[in-house]
């Protein structure tokens, strides 16, 4: 009985741990760092993910203050924009320009559903919000389709 006890809770530790290491390789699947021009190029593929990457803060949002676009560091074609949530008033206007790191989960956003969320902000002082406007148009040159739009929630970020 003591034997057979024995060898049940062995094979329990055994199946706990290799849950544990599934889950381990999970979050560092998650915490590889990806490009802009990766994330943007396929949206759909990282739906719902915490995404990390480096980039650089090409434009915040004077208006509402709640997003920003950050560019790719070696091509400033690719962007992703950025909501800042909660994170809103860890964020200055004079990050601009500067390099940062930033994990957040990543969504999809259909562009007639992002135009309807926008909505607000578009007529928000006669604000046409045009930086995202020539971005998509970059991002469509590059062959990304701009029906598509990659917008990731900020969970974290860090100026390098």
């Amino acid at each position: 009985m003591k034997k057979l006890f024995l060898i049940l809770f062995a094979f329990a530790g055994l199946a706990i741990t290799s849950c544990g290491g599934q889950a381990a390789q999970q979050e560092e699947q998650a915490a590889e760092n990806k490009s802009i021009a990766e994330l943007v190029q396929a949206p759909m593929e990282y739906e719902g993910q915490t995404v990390t990457f480096d980039g650089i803060i090409g434009h915040m949002c004077q208006t509402s203050g709640d997003k920003m676009r950050v560019h790719h560091k070696e091509d400033t074609a690719y962007s992703i924009l950025v909501m800042l949530g909660d994170l809103q008033d860890q964020v200055e206007y004079e990050y601009e320009g500067r390099e940062v790191s930033i994990t957040g989960v990543m969504t999809a956003v259909l562009a007639n559903e992002g135009e309807a969320a926008n909505d607000d902000h578009d007529h928000e002082d006669d604000h046409d919000c045009e930086s995202t406007e020539a971005a998509i148009q970059r991002l469509e040159e590059r062959g990304v389709d701009p029906d598509i739009r990659a917008v990731v929630e900020l969970k974290d970020f860090q100026l390098q």
